[in-house]
């Protein structure tokens, strides 16, 4: 799994910006890697800044079948993406993207045709739609908005949302909800 299974290993001897570091300066992202992490049954093996162990992909390939990649707004003008583009399609295993979304002011078409502009200019950001466009690639967005980006580059996306929204396993959650409201 691409990320934390929502903590920070070592976090009792870190600074507190060591720790806002390994977490991309977003202490949500331990939320939706929860997430994540609760809803794969197979045995993980965390890679990544703040994981198990660092991006090494000699030994993520021997030891995986699929990379989960639980992911935020990673989808943003003028972030390099490109050492993700290479770490995943290095791998040469299949890969869920699961909640991968966008940063941009609003959702209007000229927020949209803007960002494609922009992006299109990216070369890290055009690796990483390569790697998705694989047929070994499942890509789930967190939002319309980002599922109609990745169409402008022809990588296929369903809209799944945050895999946060997924992390109390109680079915009658709503309800429950309901009645102590």
């Amino acid at each position: 799994m691409y990320g934390t299974a929502g903590r920070v290993r070592d976090d009792d001897r870190k600074s507190a910006d060591r720790l806002l570091e390994e977490v991309w300066d977003n202490s949500g992202n331990l939320v939706f890697q929860r997430a994540a992490s609760l809803l794969v049954d197979d045995p993980k093996l965390f890679v990544g800044r703040g994981a198990d162990v660092d991006e090494d992909q000699s030994r993520v390939v021997p030891d995986c079948k699929a990379i989960v990649f639980p992911a935020a707004n990673h989808i943003d003008a003028g972030r390099d993406l490109g050492s993700l583009a290479d770490w995943l399609g290095y791998a040469g295993l299949p890969v869920v993207v699961w909640g991968i979304g966008t940063q941009a002011p609003d959702t209007s078409d000229a927020a949209l045709d803007h960002l494609t502009r922009t992006l299109s200019n990216e070369g890290g950001f055009r690796r990483l739609a390569t790697v998705f466009r694989r047929p070994d690639v499942f890509v789930g967005v967190r939002g319309e908005f980002t599922r109609r980006l990745l169409e402008r580059f022809d990588v296929p996306a369903v809209v799944t949302g945050c895999p946060s929204f997924l992390m109390n396993a109680q079915i009658d959650l709503g309800r429950q909800l309901q009645e102590r409201w």
